[in-house]
């Protein structure tokens, strides 16, 4: 088990009241998100694993967000998922990631970091997935 995947689970009784979900099949969805800087997605909520990260769930709270670690459970980040979150700097993206969609980062104007634990699953970015002015740092692991 990999660092992040033992962070998550540790913190997944913590923070699974900071996030909002809707169930979906096999699993939940994010709908919102509650607060603090720096968000650790859990892996599981109520027991049921993550899977997916819905439009807009950060909105509410896109000013103060600076970075993101999402779990190994996740594998989409829906259109719109982080979208004008202006002060994410940092974001980690695990290998479970099939699909970034549309607007997913759009917005994030001081995004410096994206690192993505594998690309070996990643079936699709939308070319507006990221913001177009900035200079990110990509790095596949």
């Amino acid at each position: 088990m990999s660092y992040i995947d033992n962070h998550t689970n540790a913190l997944c009784q913590a923070f699974g009241d900071n996030f909002k979900v809707e169930d979906i099949e096999g699993g939940c969805e994010i709908i919102q998100y509650k607060r603090t800087e720096e968000v650790v997605i859990p892996k599981a909520i109520r027991g049921k694993p993550v899977l997916r990260v819905a439009g807009m769930s950060f909105e509410e709270h896109r000013k103060i967000i600076t970075s993101v670690v999402i779990p190994n459970s996740v594998i989409e980040i829906c259109d719109g998922a982080f979208e004008r979150c202006e002060r994410l700097c940092n974001v980690v993206i695990p290998e479970s990631v099939t699909i970034i969609g549309d607007c997913a980062f759009y917005g994030c104007d001081c995004l410096e970091s994206v690192e993505i634990r594998s690309d070996k699953n990643l079936i699709s970015i939308h070319p507006d997935a990221f913001p177009e002015h900035t200079q990110i740092n990509f790095v596949v692991i």
